[in-house]
């Protein structure tokens, strides 16, 4: 890329500039947009399950799960809890954002990816922003002359 600034009769190159820029921009942007995706997992992950007290018992018991096809309810809140995000860059010029929850909770695959279950959170949360996150990162930086190229992967 080269990017000349001209004026009063001197040329001077400014095209780190322009590249310092234009990675901070999109730095930024990816923050965002990180950001963004992991508000939104954690939206709706912190439905409730519905209590209640047992008859016999006296004590808490669970009267409405969530159903396939649902996100999952929070009982425990330790789903909720360890949904993370961080912003990385990689190399000179690219940045890549991830939302993730750790192995250690193990029923997080199981909601995610096991056919009975039915109830993933990430793949379909990516899904139904992917539009609005697009959005976010592709803005033209400068004019209509340069819009960042914007890949969305879930994997597990």
């Amino acid at each position: 890329m080269s990017v000349f600034y001209a004026g009063a009769g001197t040329e001077r190159w400014n095209g780190d500039e322009v590249l310092r820029d234009a990675n901070r921009i999109l730095a930024q942007r990816i923050r965002q947009a990180t950001s963004f995706l992991h508000s939104k997992v954690k939206k709706n992950i912190n439905v409730p399950v519905i209590t209640g007290i047992g008859k016999r018992s006296g004590k808490r018991v669970v009267l409405r799960r969530s159903k396939p096809g649902e996100f999952p309810r929070r009982d425990t809140g330790e789903l909720h809890r360890n949904v993370k995000m961080t912003t990385r860059r990689v190399g000179k010029n690219s940045h890549f954002g991830v939302v993730s929850v750790p192995n250690t909770v193990f029923y997080a695959r199981i909601l995610e990816k096991w056919p009975p279950m039915d109830r993933s959170f990430f793949e379909r949360t990516a899904y139904e922003n992917r539009m609005k996150i697009r959005n976010i990162i592709a803005r033209p930086l400068w004019g209509k002359k340069y819009i960042p190229t914007v890949t969305i992967t879930v994997s597990d």
